[in-house]
């Protein structure tokens, strides 16, 4: 569900013509390199998106902390920009990270994929969950529920 949800968020985000990048924590299929794709609006930035998503190595080693990566990159973003991390089991040092992502100037969303329990948010952090009481067969859309 993570991996169709992140696809149809940047379809949706590339359709409204916001600059959509990728970045992702787990390695490239049979590459050992992490996934990295700076933000654009180019015709060819979903398309590409979308390969590099069905490449992902499913392993479970990743190859940095989902926390280092949001800080790493989330600060190299442009002021004004929107750092959204989808996730199966969010900690507390991702929600740290992304609560210093804001201080930084930048908005911040969770998705919360699965029937893990929505964490507190301190300082009004946008969190949303997709429920996987269904199958992603049957999915004809997506919906967030905060």
């Amino acid at each position: 569900l993570s991996i169709i949800a992140t696809a149809s968020m940047c379809y949706y985000a590339m359709l409204e013509g916001y600059r959509v990048g990728l970045y992702i924590n787990e390695w490239r299929y049979q590459a050992k390199e992490a996934i990295r794709i700076p933000p654009s609006q180019h015709t060819e930035q979903l398309p590409y998106m979308l390969e590099n998503l069905a490449k992902i190595d499913t392993a479970p080693d990743e190859c940095m902390p989902i926390p280092t990566l949001v800080l790493r990159e989330g600060t190299n973003l442009p002021w004004g920009s929107t750092v959204v991390v989808i996730s199966a089991t969010p900690t507390e040092g991702l929600l740290s990270s992304l609560h210093k992502i804001r201080k930084a100037g930048r908005m911040a969303a969770l998705v919360v994929v699965g029937g893990m329990e929505l964490p507190a948010s301190k300082d009004s952090l946008n969190i949303y969950r997709i429920p996987d009481d269904i199958s992603w067969q049957d999915l004809k859309s997506l919906s967030l529920k905060k």
